[in-house]
């Protein structure tokens, strides 16, 4: 029975995937700490990690604070605002995510939420993702509620929005807001990986790897691994020359193959 471990470290200086508490992380690294799946026996896990027992299911950290989408800097927020209480959607989760990280606003998970809420409400699929990060992590909306998450999640991953089609896998692995269920794992995470998503192709590179949700398949998980080094993930890069140790000539060809003839599934407009 294989075991996983949750761990509280960051892939990269950036956040899968910034600043830490209470300035919200930027996006990527803030979700690794909490949701990155990683084989029991990689000898570069930080301690703090906890054994899950569970043979079919990653587990995750306490959530993070949202990680809430880019604001151009330097912000003008009176222009900003002006624009948000317009009644611009992108505006209002740009607003939003100054509120989140303190820029030009003293920091508010909740005016965060507020102006994030009004964003998603017209179908912003950043501003979706983001507010369900913050009801995940019970920020600036009361306590956490995983039903909320999953249900703001859900609308910004149908909309083809990678981070959140990487955050829902993440609550059907665990049951989380959803019913468990690996096969819907399996899904999100592959078309976050399809979109680009590095803590994705991390994720799904591993679990092709260990046969963990996705059958075990090693052209796969180098090709989903090398994918995600390519994005400056470290941990995909030990484990791909771990794998690569392992595999037949022709194996590895074929996967640098499918390396090379790999395109990122185009993903609608942050704002859009």
């Amino acid at each position: 029975m294989k075991k996983w471990k949750r761990c509280s470290f960051e892939i990269e200086g950036a956040a899968s995937l910034g600043p830490k508490r209470p300035v919200l992380p930027a996006s990527d690294a803030a979700r690794a700490a909490r949701r990155n799946f990683i084989k029991a026996p990689m000898p570069f896990l930080l301690l703090g990690c906890m054994i899950v027992a569970a043979c079919t299911t990653g587990c995750e950290k306490k959530a993070t604070p949202a990680a809430p989408p880019e604001v151009a800097k330097p912000v003008n927020i009176d222009s900003l605002r002006a624009k948000a209480d317009s009644g611009e959607a992108q505006a209002q989760a740009d607003l939003g995510a100054a509120y989140a990280k303190g820029e030009g606003v003293k920091q508010s998970y909740t005016e965060a939420a507020k102006w994030y809420l009004k964003a998603a409400e017209q179908g912003n699929p950043s501003a979706q993702n983001a507010l369900g990060e913050l009801y995940e992590a019970g920020q600036g909306v009361g306590k956490n509620s995983y039903d909320e998450a999953a249900k703001w999640y859900r609308r910004a991953a149908d909309q083809g929005f990678a981070s959140a089609q990487y955050n829902l896998a993440a609550l059907y692995v665990m049951g989380n807001g959803v019913p468990r269920s690996n096969a819907d794992a399996a899904k999100w995470y592959i078309q976050a990986a399809e979109g680009g998503n590095k803590l994705a192709q991390y994720n799904v590179g591993m679990r092709y790897y260990e046969g963990n949700i996705l059958a075990k398949d090693p052209v796969e998980a180098y090709k989903w691994l090398t994918l995600a080094a390519a994005q400056g993930v470290e941990d995909a890069a030990k484990a791909k020359t771990d794998l690569k140790s392992q595999m037949k000539r022709q194996d590895i060809s074929e996967a640098e193959n499918r390396v090379r003839n790999f395109v990122v599934r185009k993903t609608i407009s942050p704002g859009h």
